[in-house]
């Protein structure tokens, strides 16, 4: 597959198992979008860096993206998968769909990303977690 869109959105979700955010960074395009539903736009390369460092200082001890269904036509991919994560040494999950927008470079140019937080707050909730509102 090489630098196919398709596999560029495959590595690009297994590169947060390493947790990594230059290595996540570095799938992005300078002049990249990220739009992260709860969490607003974020424009530029060094900006999606910024909200991948306040992320991962969440406190998540891993994270791993299972990829249900996967489907690209040109560079245009759309995913749905399930996040999971070890928070306090407890797993979580939360389910999530993403369209990336691939140059011919192999970059990540716009990335739409969309999940319902509810779940995954409910799920930290009953296992005793404080979350904020």
């Amino acid at each position: 597959m090489g630098n196919s869109p398709e596999s560029v959105v495959r590595n690009f979700l297994a590169a947060f198992t390493d947790r990594n955010v230059n290595e996540l960074a570095g799938f992005f395009s300078d002049d990249a979008v990220f739009i992260d539903g709860p969490r607003g736009v974020h424009r530029g390369k060094e900006a999606i860096r910024s909200e991948f460092e306040a992320e991962l200082a969440m406190g998540f001890e891993s994270i791993k993206i299972d990829v249900n269904s996967l489907v690209a036509n040109g560079g245009v991919v759309m995913m749905e998968g399930v996040e999971n994560y070890i928070i306090g040494g407890k797993p979580f999950f939360m389910e999530t769909i993403g369209a990336f927008d691939i140059n011919p470079d192999g970059l990540i140019t716009r990335w739409r990303y969309s999940y319902d937080l509810k779940p995954l707050t409910d799920q930290l909730e009953a296992a005793g977690f404080n979350v904020p509102t």
